[in-house]
């Protein structure tokens, strides 16, 4: 599924996410619409070693991946095709350094990946309401973050993830056009439905209210938006590359 190089060494998933528990969680941080489909390589990495560390993750004890998707600002549309789900997954926080750290400490994520821009300096650690117990509390859960970029290149990179997967092409078409999406699932039976979606114990109920908060979120980004990611990230390509660049915990605060 991935072809993956670390420092310029052939990789796996778990070299690019070193000791990979089950208790890991990644976050993408979002500032503008779609941006994250620049990190999407690395979020189905995650979701792939997310079932791989326990595998009845995909049967008896069925669940999601733990991912989440900060976005900064306001919405900047649905990730739920990256299995970015329940709602709850997604997150809108303040353009505020202090408050998005606060939200990533909140939901105890292990894994960050942030799109690189200038870097800020850290004196928002010492002004915030106890910013020094948010630093402390990062410091010691954060395994791992990366700087990405929305085109899916980032400068000075040491991580490169190739994957000619169709599926995973397919999540960030689907992505892009929600509309479309709503209009193939919304007319299907309930019967139907489950046998086209084919997601684990997931009822008519369940995808019938996915539906609905996909529909609700269309207008999230507006169509000129979708087109020019769209347009930034070509047609569908055999394979799509992305390439990453690791963080200290000192680079991702100025990242914030």
């Amino acid at each position: 599924m991935f072809d993956i190089t670390v420092g310029g060494r052939s990789a796996t998933p778990g070299d690019c996410l070193p000791d990979w528990t089950i208790r890991d969680r990644l976050g993408v941080v979002v500032r503008e619409p779609w941006g994250a489909l620049g990190a999407s390589l690395l979020m189905q990495a995650s979701a792939l070693l997310h079932y791989q560390v326990r595998p009845i993750r995909r049967t008896t004890a069925a669940q999601y991946p733990q991912i989440y998707v900060f976005h900064v600002g306001r919405m900047h549309g649905d990730h739920s095709s990256f299995d970015v789900w329940p709602p709850r997954h997604e997150i809108r926080v303040d353009d505020d350094p202090a408050g998005l750290l606060g939200a990533i400490n909140d939901l105890a994520i292990t894994r960050l990946a942030l799109p690189d821009r200038n870097e800020r300096n850290l004196d928002f650690l010492h002004s915030a309401l106890t910013g020094w117990s948010d630093e402390a509390v990062v410091r010691e859960n954060l395994a791992s973050a990366w700087a990405y970029s929305a085109d899916g290149h980032v400068g000075s990179s040491d991580i490169r993830m190739r994957s000619s997967a169709p599926e995973l092409e397919r999540m960030s078409t689907w992505a892009l056009d929600p509309q479309a999406t709503y209009q193939r699932y919304s007319p299907l039976s309930d019967t139907q439905l489950v046998e086209e979606m084919q997601l684990g114990p997931s009822t008519a109920s369940d995808l019938r209210r996915w539906l609905e908060t996909l529909s609700g979120r269309i207008g999230e980004t507006s169509a000129r938006a979708r087109a020019e990611v769209g347009q930034r990230r070509g047609q569908m390509v055999e394979s799509r590359t992305q390439t990453y660049r690791r963080l200290s915990v000192d680079e991702m605060l100025r990242l914030l």
